[in-house]
């Protein structure tokens, strides 16, 4: 990594392993080639728990990735002391790049800077559990380097905005969606996709001009909240059609590994009619991935416009954490999101609160605490909906684009919020 590189970190996202053994459970670790012929030179002599045979590749679509047990557990997964093996008996960086960069994940989002967030997906950093990113600094660094960050950055993925223009677009976002008290983190979503949507037609030199946006930047957000939590107010309820393509993308976000990588014909006829009873209704998401609830979608009741009140305001504590960290260090755009554009990519992040909001709802249902939220619950949502989030390859094909974009739109978005049970009380 070059000297002139800057590196910037989310700030308030802690991460200290709480060794839970999540990350060496059903993910599928890619390798490169260098780490293959490394994985096999390993001497496990006089360690039962790893056969001398043990082949550490699995080829899944013609790409190497780590083995796993018939179990879903990584082959290298300890379930007594919920340690990786490589690491106990040959240290830290003996493990795959892949696995040392969890839960890190460092992206090039401006020229010459490189920023560093932490995935939801990881129960210690949903917990907010450890110390800060500036504790992990160096290591951060080193990972980047080993990725190839150079700080390069398309200049489609900017839309033509000035370097320091983005991030101060960016810290407006980051405090447009946050809330003050509890009760307005949908207006606050809603706002951001009205941000997104009347910013973009104003031009390059508009919103190139510092002069003119430090003056008017401060009014524009606060009419957009102002218009944002009118839509909420005057929202209407999603219409048959629109409830069916939520289902689908609801589904689509829930979709893991595991279950994709199954191309067995039984199992596609399987995929085929679970889908098919989501996008009703039905179904049970369990079938899409086995980190995820055993209960009847039905049973969560997401369109009932039942509202789901917090049990306390520190409930929604997560998502605050997930999309502030994503705005305040880029992380929303270009090579982080599938290379989509600034403001589509703000747009992308904000309507994620519907999708988490859907998922709290059914975490509670099999909780058996149908219309009450915890924080169990929306941390286990943030994560779920964070694992795909600019990482699925299922969520950049063309049909699951449209629905991502047919949400986008701020009165309909609205409408999918209050059709959830989102109100501007308990938002």
């Amino acid at each position: 990594m070059g000297t002139t590189l800057l590196l910037r970190l989310a700030p308030n996202q802690r991460f200290d392993c709480l060794r839970c053994g999540r990350c060496c459970r059903r993910w599928h670790v890619a390798l490169r080639e260098r780490e293959i012929v490394e994985l096999r030179e390993h001497d496990w002599q006089g360690d039962p728990q790893v056969p001398a045979d043990n082949n550490p590749v699995t080829i899944i679509d013609g790409h190497p990735y780590l083995a796993h047990k018939a179990n879903g557990e990584c082959i290298y997964f300890d379930p007594e002391t919920k340690l990786c093996r490589l690491q106990t008996r040959f240290g830290y960086d003996a493990k795959p790049l892949c696995c040392r960069l969890f839960p890190f994940n460092p992206a090039a989002v401006l020229p010459g800077v490189v920023s560093c967030a932490v995935r939801f997906d990881c129960p210690a950093v949903q917990q907010n559990h450890g110390s800060p990113l500036t504790a992990h600094r160096d290591r951060i660094v080193k990972l980047s380097g080993e990725m190839g960050l150079t700080g390069d950055v398309k200049e489609a993925a900017l839309e033509r905005l000035k370097p320091d223009m983005a991030a101060r677009l960016a810290e407006s976002f980051a405090e447009l969606a946050a809330s003050n008290a509890n009760t307005d983190l949908a207006v606050g979503s809603i706002a951001l996709l009205l941000a997104a949507r009347h910013l973009r037609p104003l031009g390059e030199n508009f919103l190139n001009d510092r002069k003119t946006m430090r003056e008017i930047l401060p009014s524009l957000m606060t009419k957009f909240r102002e218009r944002a939590a009118a839509q909420l107010e005057d929202a209407k309820p999603l219409g048959a059609t629109d409830r069916i393509l939520f289902h689908s993308w609801l589904a689509n976000f829930m979709r893991r590994d595991e279950e994709l990588l199954d191309q067995s014909h039984g199992r596609r006829v399987r995929r085929m009619l679970q889908f098919t009873a989501i996008l009703g209704g039905h179904g049970n998401l369990h079938n899409l991935g086995a980190e995820h609830p055993s209960v009847p979608l039905a049973d969560a009741r997401l369109f009932s416009g039942n509202t789901s009140e917090p049990s306390s305001p520190a409930v929604w504590n997560c998502w605050s954490r997930f999309v502030d960290g994503r705005l305040r260090t880029l992380q929303f755009f270009g090579m982080a999101l599938d290379g989509m554009g600034f403001f589509a990519g703000a747009q992308s992040l904000g309507t994620t609160f519907a999708l988490v909001s859907a998922v709290a709802k059914v975490q509670a249902a099999a909780a058996g605490r149908a219309g009450r939220l915890e924080a169990a619950d929306v941390e286990y949502a943030v994560g779920a909906v964070d694992h795909a989030f600019g990482r699925s390859r299922l969520l950049r094909l063309r049909p699951q684009r449209f629905v991502a974009e047919w949400f986008g739109d701020p009165a309909r978005f609205a409408a999918a919020l209050r059709s959830l049970g989102v109100t501007p009380r308990n938002g």
